[in-house]
């Protein structure tokens, strides 16, 4: 992993990096991409070279515990509206509907109609 400071030279003296980097594509694993303008929220966007897929070299990965989870079926079984959860719990209108997917497939493969 490719780690870049704020001059960008890695410090061993305590000093928080600025920015890391992976240094391989997510697809093919290929160290040759180039970057490719900014996403929408501002983030460096990269382009392979070798199978042209589109990746942001750092991606923050934000984990949904499961107390949010159950406060979320609460939410739902209160039938506040889908926004409002969002907006209360700190989570995205698409991954509120996948969430009501899973919920809702695995109670059905549960309750036989």
């Amino acid at each position: 992993m490719l780690l870049l400071t704020q001059n960008g030279y890695q410090y061993s003296g305590g000093q928080q990096p600025v920015m890391v980097a992976t240094d391989a594509c997510p697809e093919c694993q290929s160290n040759r991409y180039k970057k490719n303008g900014h996403t929408r929220t501002g983030k460096q966007n990269h382009q392979c070279n070798a199978c042209g897929r589109q990746f942001v070299a750092s991606p923050e990965g934000h984990i949904i515990s499961d107390e949010q989870r159950t406060l979320i079926e609460h939410l739902l079984r209160e039938r506040i509206s889908l926004r409002g959860i969002c907006r209360a719990v700190g989570v995205s209108l698409p991954w509120l509907l996948r969430f009501m997917v899973e919920r809702f497939a695995g109670f059905c493969r549960k309750v036989q109609f």
